[in-house]
Protein backbone atom coordinates (compact mmCIF):
# COMPACT_ATOMS: atom_id res chain seq x y z
CA UNK A 1 0.00 0.00 0.00
CA UNK A 2 2.44 2.07 0.66
CA UNK A 3 3.77 2.21 -2.88
CA UNK A 4 0.29 2.90 -4.11
CA UNK A 5 0.62 5.83 -1.73
CA UNK A 6 4.00 7.38 -2.94
CA UNK A 7 3.00 7.11 -6.57
CA UNK A 8 -0.21 8.93 -5.34
CA UNK A 9 1.69 11.44 -3.95
CA UNK A 10 4.27 11.74 -6.61
CA UNK A 11 1.01 12.23 -8.79
CA UNK A 12 -0.30 14.69 -7.28
CA UNK A 13 3.26 16.38 -7.27
CA UNK A 14 3.72 15.97 -11.50
CA UNK A 15 0.00 17.27 -11.96
CA UNK A 16 -0.20 20.04 -9.55
CA UNK A 17 2.72 21.50 -11.06
CA UNK A 18 1.17 21.05 -14.28
CA UNK A 19 -2.02 22.56 -13.29
CA UNK A 20 0.16 25.13 -11.68
CA UNK A 21 1.38 26.04 -14.98
CA UNK A 22 -1.69 26.30 -16.87
CA UNK A 23 -2.77 28.56 -14.31
CA UNK A 24 0.49 30.78 -15.01
CA UNK A 25 -0.02 30.23 -19.00
CA UNK A 26 -3.97 31.04 -18.93
CA UNK A 27 -3.16 33.94 -16.40
CA UNK A 28 -0.39 35.36 -18.87
CA UNK A 29 -3.02 34.92 -21.69
CA UNK A 30 -5.26 37.29 -20.16
CA UNK A 31 -2.26 39.33 -19.48
CA UNK A 32 -1.72 39.85 -22.92
CA UNK A 33 -5.44 40.00 -24.33
CA UNK A 34 -5.92 43.17 -21.69
CA UNK A 35 -2.45 44.77 -23.22
CA UNK A 36 -3.89 44.16 -26.26
CA UNK A 37 -7.58 45.62 -25.73
CA UNK A 38 -5.41 48.82 -24.02
CA UNK A 39 -3.43 49.04 -27.24
CA UNK A 40 -6.46 49.03 -29.67
CA UNK A 41 -8.55 51.51 -27.18
CA UNK A 42 -5.21 54.28 -27.56
CA UNK A 43 -5.87 53.68 -31.03
CA UNK A 44 -9.26 54.10 -31.35
CA UNK A 45 -8.50 57.05 -29.21
CA UNK A 46 -5.99 58.40 -30.99
CA UNK A 47 -7.88 57.56 -34.47
CA UNK A 48 -10.81 59.99 -33.11
CA UNK A 49 -8.40 62.67 -32.01
CA UNK A 50 -7.04 62.99 -35.51
CA UNK A 51 -10.71 62.81 -37.16
CA UNK A 52 -11.30 65.81 -34.85
CA UNK A 53 -8.13 67.85 -35.21
CA UNK A 54 -8.96 67.35 -39.01
CA UNK A 55 -12.74 68.41 -38.40
CA UNK A 56 -11.17 71.67 -36.71
CA UNK A 57 -8.74 72.54 -39.30
CA UNK A 58 -11.49 72.38 -42.01
CA UNK A 59 -13.46 74.52 -39.70
CA UNK A 60 -10.61 76.93 -38.84
CA UNK A 61 -9.88 77.41 -42.65
CA UNK A 62 -14.14 78.27 -43.52
CA UNK A 63 -13.39 80.41 -41.13
CA UNK A 64 -10.60 82.16 -42.27
CA UNK A 65 -12.03 81.99 -45.58
CA UNK A 66 -15.20 83.99 -44.51
CA UNK A 67 -12.62 86.63 -42.47
CA UNK A 68 -11.35 87.27 -45.79
CA UNK A 69 -14.51 87.75 -47.53
CA UNK A 70 -15.95 89.84 -45.39
CA UNK A 71 -12.26 92.07 -45.24
CA UNK A 72 -12.83 92.36 -49.11
CA UNK A 73 -16.97 93.10 -48.95
CA UNK A 74 -15.56 95.93 -45.93
CA UNK A 75 -12.67 97.05 -48.01
CA UNK A 76 -15.49 97.86 -51.24
CA UNK A 77 -17.79 99.48 -49.28
CA UNK A 78 -15.24 101.59 -47.36
CA UNK A 79 -14.25 102.58 -50.99
CA UNK A 80 -17.08 103.49 -52.68
CA UNK A 81 -17.96 105.48 -49.17
CA UNK A 82 -14.84 106.93 -49.71
CA UNK A 83 -15.80 107.85 -53.32
CA UNK A 84 -18.92 109.83 -52.57
CA UNK A 85 -17.51 110.80 -48.89
CA UNK A 86 -18.09 114.91 -48.20
CA UNK A 87 -14.13 115.61 -48.38
CA UNK A 88 -14.20 114.54 -51.89
CA UNK A 89 -17.50 115.75 -53.21
CA UNK A 90 -16.75 119.28 -54.10
CA UNK A 91 -19.28 121.63 -53.09
CA UNK A 92 -21.04 124.00 -55.50
CA UNK A 93 -18.92 127.84 -54.31
CA UNK A 94 -15.94 125.43 -54.18
CA UNK A 95 -16.32 124.07 -57.81
CA UNK A 96 -17.15 127.35 -59.07
CA UNK A 97 -13.43 128.99 -57.89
Amino acid sequence: MRPKIAVLIFLAIVSSGSVAQTISELTQRELNREDQLERIERQREMTLARREVEVQRRQIKELRADIQSQRVALQRQSGKAQMISPARVQSPTTAMQ
